[in-house]
Formats: C-alpha cells, structure tokens, sequence
C-alpha cells in the first residue's frame, strides 16, 4: 500500500486526481443487486469497497478507503461530491442529484454474494447500433475520462443539426437521465449536478483576459407560464463562484474573486463587475438550453440568472 500511495503522488497533482488515482489502482468492478436496489463498487477478490444506495442517496465507504479519500479531499462534503462524479464517470446511473448526496463509514461493505451480478452486463454499447450513438457516446466518454463534463454544443458545428432530437435524446441515456419525463427535468440535472468552467462558460475567458471561473448552480426552477395562445415557460437559476479569476491590464495584476470573495475596495466597481460576471453566465444557460432543443426566445417568458 505504501507503494501505491507513493506512486500516486509521483504521477498526481490536484487532490482530485489523487483520490481517482487511488480508487483507479484498486482495480474496482461495478456490481448491483436488483432485489435489495443497490450498487457496489468491489476489488477482484470480491470484497465491497464502496456501497451505493441509492433511496437513500448514501455512499457507504470501507474504512480505510474513507480515510485515504478523507486524506485527499479534507471534508465528507467534498468526498460525497467526488464519488458521485466517479461513480457517474464509470456509467453507473445514479437517481438522486450529487447536492443530494451524502457519505458514511462502516467497517465492513459486505462483498458479491450470489444474487449480484456485474452492472454493464446488459448495459453495454452494442456496437451495432446506431453510427451516430456510437459516435456521440464515444466522445462523451472521452469528455469524461479528460474529466470534462459531456456536452450537446457541438451538435450544429459538427454537422448534426438535422439529428439534434435523436442526439439529445442519446444525450439523456447516457448521463443517465431516461427516467425523466422532460427536457426540463434533464436540463435540471445537467445543471445542478456538475460543476462548469470556462471551458463550458466560453465568454469568461473571452470577455476577460486569462479570465477563469468554476461555477455551480444551487437553484435551476422551471415553472410554467400559461397564456391566452402560448404554452411558455419562465426559468429562475441562482449561481455561486466557488473561485474565478483574470488579469488586470491597466493595473498589470490577477485579481481572484468568489461568491465569498470580493477583490474590489470599491463597491461600485464591484457590483459592476457582478453584473458583467452575471451576463457571462446567463450566456451559458442561454447556450445550454438552446443545447437541448429550446428556442430561447420562444419557448420562455423569462430567463433569470443570479448570483
């Protein structure tokens, strides 16, 4: 053990990838049991490393690998928020949102036993199937292994627009959102389950030099809006910045800012600078919801984006 963790710090950097090293190197296998409706992520030898219950949405860790991820990423918040993206990252569909979820401890996670069979037994691409869900799944895995989230936006640069309804719906079935009954409730998850850069949030590093960001969305709400003619729909999302930052040209400085962070002694110039923040991440919405299907300008009454 003491080798592997020394392996792992030559080759890792970010405490993230520390942790997906370490769990890496376990060789885990995805497991379910459909009768008592939990997943379990287990070393060859068939012993449970991790517990996956899913009504309770509970991640249920073996001690010692709980104290290593404890080790790596400090708080059970950021350990239930790594594991629900790791789990997601090996194709495993969990039904309740990562905001949701939660970490707990035990001694022994049990093993496979005779009623568990492997998850992707049945859950594998056929690749016979459709050219176009080969080609769209295998990127999107791709985007996930970079540790990227899986996006819809190069659908019309890529010369897809004509099957965007077929893509999007590949879309759902790959981040595991089939059992939804809209597109609203999938945009929803979309949103409120990862966290986005300015890789996603393009207009970041465009409107500010060296400009950064790493956002998430505590509140994305559609409701419905009823006209006299019209079936519309109005969208109220908060945002918080766990941390940004970009460089100052007149002043030759970088200047770091967050939800809890303001880098201005002016308030004026501060709440300036929220709103040209605020603009660049409705931008992102905007594009995300046109992603799924919508026509902004028809489809909504409102869009209202805060931070």
């Amino acid at each position: 053990m003491k080798d592997l963790i020394r392996n792992i710090l030559k080759e890792e950097t970010s405490q993230e990838k520390l942790a997906k090293a370490y769990l890496s190197r376990l060789n885990l296998k995805v497991w379910k049991n459909d009768r008592y409706d939990f997943v379990f992520l287990a070393t060859q030898k068939g012993t449970s490393i991790i517990l996956v219950v899913p009504e309770d949405h509970e991640f249920c860790v073996q001690d010692s690998t709980y104290d290593m991820l404890m080790k790596f990423l400090k708080t059970e918040y950021n350990v239930s928020d790594f594991l629900y993206d790791y789990v997601k990252g090996l194709g495993v569909k969990l039904r309740f949102y990562k905001t949701s979820g939660w970490v707990s401890r035990s001694e022994n996670v049990g093993g496979v036993d005779q009623d568990d069979e492997p998850y992707f037994e049945s859950e594998s691409l056929n690749e016979s199937s459709s050219p176009v869900k080969n080609y769209w799944f295998k990127k999107w895995t791709k985007q996930k292994e970079k540790g990227e989230n899986p996006s819809l936006y190069d659908i019309e640069k890529l010369g897809f627009s004509k099957k965007r309804n077929e893509i999007i719906q590949y879309f759902l079935e790959f981040m595991g959102y089939t059992d939804e009954n809209s597109r609203s409730n999938a945009v929803k998850q979309y949103l409120l389950n990862n966290t986005f850069t300015e890789k996603e949030i393009t207009d970041m590093s465009e409107f500010f030099e060296q400009g950064k960001i790493n956002v998430r969305f505590p509140k994305i709400e559609f409701t419905e809006n009823e006209g006299v003619d019209l079936f519309r729909l109005n969208l109220d999302v908060d945002f918080m910045v766990l941390s940004g930052s970009f460089y100052n040209l007149e002043e030759e400085e970088t200047y770091t800012f967050s939800s809890t962070h303001n880098p201005f002694e002016d308030f004026v110039t501060y709440f300036e600078f929220k709103e040209e923040i605020k603009q660049v991440v409705e931008s992102f919405i905007h594009k995300t919801l046109e992603s799924f299907g919508y026509d902004v300008n028809k489809d909504f009454d409102y869009v209202s984006v805060n931070w």
